[in-house]
């Protein structure tokens, strides 16, 4: 195979730790180094991030691999981030491989989806299984029964052994694809919190959207339908993307050969103001853009989403955050 030349670009703010990490993953892929290029784009980190980062780049002066650092001044938010590395892409890349800094990579994996998608010729972006990192309890807090002594531990543990998501293992899905509900305004992770057991080995194309962590994308769906929408700073930039290279006429494909690990929720914490914040006002930001109406989004997240984040993924203590946050995004997000 004549292996195209893939550029994987991925923001950084401070997240040295895992950005090391995921570098480290990315030296051990079965790709030939003299194709493949790395470009981190710091957004300003205080951590010592872009230090940690020029030292291991030096290291690596033996690697025939391209390893670049766009060091901005401040945060300029993720799909900022994410053209600014695509406008700084090697002149012959066909691919740009768009990670979060908080994933771990399978040797495989960029070489399992790129022999797919130089062969099928309708697909313009493409993930895999992305499973949680993480070892322990569900991360999405499937607990909270016991938590908030509505069982006790006894029968807590007998309730766990019928629900596929308390507990959390190196096999278990965070998401193979999503689906848009755009009556309600609600949005899917297809496979989440369900184990590995084989049920998910076909590829298939039947999604709304792909994982944001880890998308593999063609250079010719970036040049007809253009790059990230920065209005969203942070959340829903990818999902927007995904949308509209599908009305473009491409495949949005998952790749069950191709396996990727991610950290959820490392940079903002799930109960906190600008997680919510964020989440609500980009939600009302994206239906105004494709739905047009968002008098029924607006009642459902009233009425369901704040309380789904609270009692599932968030502390007691975190509900003022999590209201405030959510109100002052569907204001912003109906006024911009």
């Amino acid at each position: 195979m004549d292996f195209p030349f893939v550029s994987i670009i991925f923001p950084n703010y401070n997240g040295k730790k895992d950005t090391l990490e995921c570098l480290n993953s990315l030296l051990k892929l079965n790709y030939p180094k003299e194709k493949l290029e790395i470009i981190v784009v710091d957004n300003g980190s205080n951590d010592g991030s872009q230090k940690a980062i020029l030292d291991f780049f030096k290291k690596l002066t033996a690697l025939r691999l391209s390893l670049r650092l766009i060091q901005n001044q401040k945060n300029l938010g993720a799909p900022a981030a994410y053209n600014q590395g695509i406008c700084a892409v090697h002149k012959n890349y066909e691919y740009i491989w768009k990670l979060d800094n908080d994933v771990i990579v399978d040797k495989n994996s960029l070489k399992k989806m790129v022999e797919f998608l130089e062969v099928d010729k309708k697909t313009g972006l493409a993930s895999g299984k992305i499973y949680y990192h993480e070892i322990g309890n569900s991360p999405q807090g499937d607990y909270f029964l016991m938590k908030y002594k509505m069982l006790s531990p006894v029968d807590f543990s007998l309730w766990s052994k019928s629900t596929h998501s308390a507990t959390v293992t190196k096999s278990t899905f965070w998401a193979i694809g999503g689906k848009i509900n755009y009556f309600f305004g609600n949005f899917r992770n297809v496979a989440k919190n369900q184990k590995d057991v084989g049920q998910y080995e076909t590829p298939r194309s039947n999604f709304d959207f792909l994982p944001g962590c880890a998308t593999l994308i063609k250079k010719e769906v970036i040049k007809k339908i253009g790059l990230f929408d920065e209005k969203y700073f942070v959340y829903y930039d990818e999902t927007d993307f995904c949308v509209r290279a599908k009305r473009a006429g491409y495949d949005l494909m998952y790749i069950p050969s191709a396996k990727i690990w991610h950290k959820a929720s490392r940079t903002t914490r799930e109960g906190s103001y600008f997680k919510n914040y964020y989440l609500t006002r980009n939600k009302f930001l994206f239906f105004r853009k494709f739905r047009k109406s968002i008098f029924i989004p607006v009642i459902y997240t009233l009425t369901f989403a704040i309380l789904h984040r609270w009692l599932f993924r968030s502390k007691f203590t975190d509900l003022p955050n999590i209201v405030k946050g959510a109100m002052k995004g569907i204001k912003d997000g109906i006024k911009n």
